[in-house]
């Protein structure tokens, strides 16, 4: 958790910088990381675990949409591959 706060941290920051294309490969890589948990424990979770693992990572994830819908709001190079990915 702690990393996938700084990634997002560190995303978030990019972005407010206008330095689009390192925030877009930190929430890639943020996204990525997610995915690869649930991948790998959510089968063993019970579903109080599920429902507080997404409620942890609810928030970096909806950082991640709010910057491709961004990224398609400013025609970046990479929106339309950003907007299926979300």
């Amino acid at each position: 958790p702690k990393t996938i706060s700084a990634l997002n941290n560190l995303a978030m920051f990019y972005e407010t910088q206008q330095k689009y294309q390192q925030a877009n490969l930190l929430f890639r890589q943020l996204s990525a990381n997610t995915l690869d948990q649930i991948q790998k424990n959510f089968s063993t979770l019970s579903e109080n675990e599920k429902r507080q693992f997404f409620a942890t990572n609810k928030p970096y994830l909806d950082n991640f949409i709010l910057f491709a819908a961004n990224s398609v709001l400013r025609k970046s190079p990479d929106s339309d591959k950003l907007a299926q990915e979300a």
